[in-house]
């Protein structure tokens, strides 16, 4: 279990505010949902715990401030993945994959690694491509490859943006179950989405950026309200209880 404290976060782009006075705290062994309309500081809230801008105020996992932690001590505890895919070497999806322990093991040299890596791909329902070339992937199977690689290193805290957005049902589901199990397992994982109901059904918790603040935090039934949405994303909406969980779940009123 790992304790978060995120501490008067404030944060910048030029003179544009993005995110303001935002404090979050957790202790671990649970998936928190990002949410927001486009532009609310989503992304920008998980680069700011993944360390890659800066921002005002501190972040601590454990006591340990992130901030002051170098890359190699940063990356023993977070993982991040964001929405950019930016590799196009020839490397096949066992090395791009097994890439994700380059800060733990520069030269890949456990013997274990082949193990893990075929390990997440099958939990991921990818095994079957572990020796195709990247660069000849659509950008959903590359998604799934990059994500692989973010779980692999196994660290407490697990940032990730928009992970499901480009992914199909199967591979969704996949993804949802392999994060829910990290989170039963102690880690704490941050997922910006987009998809309310995947929201809803997935994560334990909901935080609703607007105005460049947390406007709401809590479970998904506390969060996920028809009036609080549609003053957040300025559209009508419906809203319904789904049959078996008993969870929010969101439609568009066209």
């Amino acid at each position: 279990m790992s304790v978060f404290h995120a501490q008067n976060i404030d944060l910048a782009y030029g003179h544009h505010r993005v995110l303001e006075k935002i404090n979050i705290t957790s202790s671990g062994s649970e998936v928190i949902g990002v949410i927001g309309a486009n532009g609310a500081g989503k992304s920008t809230l998980l680069k700011a715990m993944a360390g890659t801008i800066s921002y005002r105020g501190q972040i601590t996992l454990n006591d340990i401030v992130l901030e002051k932690q170098n890359r190699r001590q940063r990356s023993e505890l977070c993982s991040y993945a964001g929405q950019a895919i930016n590799h196009t070497f020839p490397f096949r999806v066992e090395e791009i994959v097994a890439m994700g322990l380059a800060s733990q093991d520069p030269f890949f040299a456990s013997p274990k690694v082949p193990e893990r890596v075929l390990s997440i791909l099958n939990e991921l329902g990818f095994e079957k491509s572990m020796h195709d070339y990247f660069s000849e992937l659509s950008i959903g199977q590359q998604q799934i490859v990059m994500l692989a690689q973010t779980l692999l290193r196994q660290t407490p805290l697990i940032l990730l943006d928009e992970p499901s957005a480009p992914l199909d049902y199967r591979h969704t589901s996949k993804l949802l179950i392999a994060l829910r199990a990290r989170a039963t397992n102690g880690a704490l994982i941050f997922m910006a989405v987009h998809d309310l109901n995947i929201a809803s059904q997935t994560c334990d918790r909901i935080i609703l950026l607007h105005d460049t603040k947390i406007t709401h935090d809590g479970t998904p039934q506390e969060v996920l309200q028809k009036d609080i949405l549609e003053e957040a994303y300025h559209i009508n909406l419906d809203r319904f209880t789904h049959p078996r969980t008993q969870k929010p779940f969101i439609g568009l009123d066209l």
